[in-house]
């Protein structure tokens, strides 16, 4: 079992700094770590969405292990109002089926609604020949 150490605030190092005339600033972290390590930036709250979408991790070695993002409470409170737990999200018909009887509204050009139905795989028969 490989043993996961934290690697110091002071380790994690502002490199560079770029600002373009639009606003938008480009900010270069670098650390060095041996082994497995835990890496640690702190942003505001208010900057999370805009650091995700434009967050690079680059390795050496090709690659990064597990990036995470701890949420402000526990992933269970996360679904405490919701009609499903996390395990309906494994996939897409336990999904389904978790929302079974809940109104299902879909917008666009042919908007619709109706209740979720049970979805179950059935095989599909082979074709008849004419």
């Amino acid at each position: 079992m490989a043993v996961v150490e934290p690697v110091n605030a002071a380790d994690l190092l502002l490199e560079r700094i770029m600002l373009s005339s639009g606003g938008v600033g480009y900010f270069e972290y670098e650390a060095v770590v041996d082994g497995n390590a835990t890496l640690s930036l702190d942003v505001p709250l208010d900057q999370v969405d805009d650091i995700l979408k434009s967050l690079v991790v680059y390795d050496d070695g090709g690659t990064a292990g597990e990036i995470t993002l701890p949420g402000r409470e526990p992933l269970t409170q996360s679904f405490v109002d919701l009609p499903f737990d996390r395990a309906a999200l494994d996939s897409a018909p336990a999904l389904l089926n978790a929302l079974q009887g809940a109104e299902v509204r879909v917008t666009g050009a042919k908007p619709m609604s109706d209740a979720c139905c049970e979805w179950s795989r059935r095989p599909r028969a082979a074709p008849t020949a004419l």
